[in-house]
């Protein structure tokens, strides 16, 4: 299933935040949104989602328009993880996770899909404890199980790796990863970028004026990173799994 953009643009009332923008999105994929913070990552979530308006361009997934389908169609195509999604009832771990489950109705509980999603997110162990009583960094992890839960096509997520430690970092980008091995495909923003190159497949750099999209160990070199983020670092092997290494501000802006 793919999800394909056709020159969309994204805004907020007289503010445009996205222009312009194209890119196909393949299914098995992983995908990172790359750029600096207020450059339009959330954005661009919320408006392939349909939850801010389409200011020009379409959005299809299989060639049919995403914002044309019935709310609960569109809920079972497309997953999202919103930023620093939380939870503010009491409810135990395992039956917010089982929220995920909503777009196909009350009948549709699928346990043996709950039982590998909390494995995949390391939840399994707070499935009795409210919710509200977790850590920000357990609460992230209950948040993408519920995700995961509705077992869409399309994942979308922003920053799902935000908060959590080094240990479920790498846990959950490996995991989300294997999501993708079913024919799914996962779109997330990032910030981390060696996370980028270690476990995406391609990225989409959105600049002020302009982005790129396309494979990721091809598009992180050292020009991009100068142009994109306004920093020099060095592009090296490390145990066969490119890495960037050497960070510092860039003193001269480069082109790539």
């Amino acid at each position: 299933m793919t999800l394909a953009l056709h020159d969309v643009t994204f805004g907020y009332q007289d503010r445009t935040i996205v222009s312009g923008l194209s890119a196909a999105f393949l299914t098995g994929r992983v995908v990172a949104i790359l750029g600096n913070n207020g450059i339009g990552k959330s954005t661009l979530l919320k408006g392939i989602l349909g939850l801010i308006p389409t200011r020009a361009g379409h959005v299809m997934i299989d060639n049919k328009s995403v914002h044309s389908m019935p709310p609960a169609q569109r809920a079972q195509r497309l997953a999202y993880l919103e930023q620093q999604a939380s939870c503010h009832w009491p409810m135990p771990v395992e039956r917010v996770i089982g929220l995920g489950r909503h777009p196909y109705g009350t009948d549709q509980i699928d346990d043996a899909l709950l039982e590998q999603v909390m494995q995949m997110t390391d939840t399994h162990a707070l499935a009795k404890r409210p919710v509200t009583q977790l850590s920000g960094g357990e609460r992230t992890r209950v948040m993408l199980a519920r995700a995961l839960a509705v077992d869409a096509p399309i994942l979308l997520a922003d920053e799902p790796v935000a908060g959590l430690d080094p240990h479920h970092q790498i846990s959950v980008m490996a995991q989300l990863r294997q999501w993708t091995l079913a024919g799914r495909t996962v779109i997330l923003t990032l910030h981390d970028l060696n996370l980028a190159l270690h476990y995406c497949d391609d990225v989409l750099l959105l600049g002020k004026q302009d982005f790129h999209f396309g494979d990721a160990d091809s598009l992180l070199n050292p020009g991009i990173l100068s142009r994109f983020f306004q920093i020099e670092a060095k592009v090296t092997e490390v145990d066969g799994q490119l890495s960037l290494v050497n960070w510092r501000q860039a003193t001269v802006n480069k082109q790539a």
